[in-house]
């Protein structure tokens, strides 16, 4: 049995990653990685390959598309999870001035792209609580 050595890969520079958002601007449909009918599998390959030869052609590392779909999924996640930090540290504050920093510009531009919901929730949706009682008997 082969063992392989897996080794961190250079950093994305920045520059890639404005191509990468500017890219999925301008095909949002690839950008929120929801398939249709006339949107299927096959067409959002041949966009993350077309996505992958313009970022191998920017100075920095050289990925497949499937590592660069993990790359935007990671910077996709670290918006969110910036802009969570941020709206938890505002209730906390009582609306007064945030603690948590801000967004730089191209996380900003992500959650532009992905919206409030995926990181607030849906306004419309109401949480109710969920009280258990384990006194009672279930017999």
């Amino acid at each position: 049995m082969s063992v392989e050595k897996r080794f961190k890969s250079k950093s994305v520079t920045n520059d890639q990653k404005s191509a990468m958002v500017d890219f999925m601007k301008n095909h949002e449909e690839l950008a929120k990685g929801k398939h249709s009918s006339t949107f299927t599998q096959a067409i959002a390959r041949q966009q993350w390959e077309e996505l992958s030869g313009v970022l191998n052609s920017i100075p920095g590392p050289i990925k497949d598309w499937k590592a660069w779909r993990r790359t935007w999924q990671d910077l996709k996640a670290d918006a969110k999870k910036k802009q969570a930090q941020i709206n938890k540290n505002l209730k906390g504050t009582g609306g007064g001035p945030s603690t948590a920093g801000s967004l730089d510009s191209l996380s900003e531009t992500v959650v532009g792209m992905i919206g409030v919901v995926p990181i607030s929730g849906d306004p419309l949706i109401t949480d109710y609580p969920i009280c258990f009682d384990f006194d009672s008997p279930n017999r």
